[in-house]
């Protein structure tokens, strides 16, 4: 039962709204990256960079999004999953 209320309290209580965005993909081809090597992720920006296709994280990578080194490419456009 707690599984199942969860959700529904943090959408409740902490007014999240991440059950709407989670989804979320823009437009054009994608790459998702999990792992834990930021150095990875940032060679994989570089070898994507001005070719259209966006990359997004997943799982320990979450933290990615924190660092000012990697926010400088726009095509790094989020995190999937929790």
């Amino acid at each position: 039962m707690y599984g199942a209320f969860r959700p529904r309290q943090h959408r409740d209580v902490w007014q999240s709204e991440a059950d709407k965005g989670a989804a979320y993909r823009g437009e054009g081809p994608f790459i998702i990256i999990t792992g834990h090597d930021l150095y990875d992720l940032k060679l994989l920006l570089e070898q994507t960079k001005d070719k259209g296709i966006n990359v997004y994280t997943h799982g320990e990578m979450l933290p990615a999004h924190a660092y000012p080194l990697l926010k400088q490419y726009p095509h790094l456009k989020g995190n999937f999953g929790t």
